[in-house]
């Protein structure tokens, strides 16, 4: 369980570095709009990487088993501590995942809805990186921009528990791979 995880996490971690790299142009981006209200590709972009997140995914069956059929007590108390703690970091990420960055996600699709032109982003659902954006409105670019400020701040503490989770992941692996000469 814990090295098909791995690839999961692998695959999350790639995906919040890359968003989270598209949101440092948030500033630049918002004043680009509040001065040109033309150039809106960069909002484009960060409309792109900010509408939705991976899902943390993780396999728990052996520690349910563990778990359930009291095998935890079986191990050393070290070994059984180490796995809880573990456990107790993905439930953890879970929680945020699924209240505080969730929140933050519906109110800024709603928002980033509201910035969208419909009558000329009809004519372009079928053109990739191409969003019709009411670019004028500017209570309606603050109200975004200061949500997706939110937004980048919810997603760069995942970010951090993920490299924590990873860490724990990888070290958990070779501890098993070490002392149960698991493969």
């Amino acid at each position: 369980d814990l090295v098909a995880d791995s690839v999961h996490f692998n695959f999350l971690f790639e995906s919040y570095e890359n968003k989270l790299a598209v949101l440092q142009s948030m500033t630049p981006c918002y004043d680009s709009l509040l001065s040109n209200h033309s150039s809106k590709n960069c909002l484009s972009i960060i409309m792109e990487n900010s509408l939705s997140f991976q899902d943390m995914i993780y396999t728990d069956r052996t520690l349910a088993q563990l778990k359930n059929a009291g095998g935890l007590r079986l191990l050393k108390k070290e070994d059984a501590d180490s796995i809880l703690n573990y456990d107790n970091l993905l439930r953890t990420y879970k929680s945020h995942e699924t209240t505080g960055l969730q929140n933050v996600q519906y109110s800024l699709r709603e928002t980033a809805s509201l910035l969208r032109d419909y009558e000329k982003w009809k004519d372009t659902t079928n053109k990739p990186r191409v969003v019709a954006i009411y670019g004028n409105n500017k209570e309606l670019l603050n109200k975004y921009f200061n949500q997706l400020t939110l937004y980048k701040t919810y997603s760069r503490v995942r970010f951090n528990q993920l490299i924590e989770i990873k860490k724990r992941n990888a070290e958990l692996i070779e501890y098993f791979k070490t002392k149960y000469h698991y493969e």
